[in-house]
């Protein structure tokens, strides 16, 4: 299996560097568009990025979502979420990735 660099162009479940992170990615395609489905080597999920029509993307990371300019911009930030770089929006000062919806509510 070879690793790649661009989601972009993943059409078939392979492993993938994002931002120097080993990920396993998952494509699909919906009503939306394109989409990816990452997650870490030990199958932790990490988040979901769907390409819109214009060339730009969502980033879904459990009940945060965030917009980016580009794929690999979306990407990125799943990554960074999985770091524990970005802190959670509903106010629990939790990192985005460790964010509990049972406990805590949705963010």
């Amino acid at each position: 299996m070879s690793t790649v660099t661009d989601l972009r162009t993943v059409s078939t479940e392979t492993e993938i560097v994002v931002d120097g992170e080993l990920l396993w990615v998952s494509p699909g395609r919906n009503e939306h568009g394109r989409y990816w489905a990452l997650s870490t080597p030990s199958e932790v999920p990490a988040g979901v990025v769907t390409e819109a029509l214009d060339g730009s993307a969502d980033a879904v990371v459990k009940t945060v979502a965030w917009h980016g300019k580009s794929v690999q911009e979306a990407a990125c930030w799943v990554v960074a979420a999985l770091r524990g770089e970005l802190t959670c929006p509903c106010g629990c000062s939790q990192p985005i990735h460790q964010h509990d919806t049972k406990t805590k509510g949705r963010a």
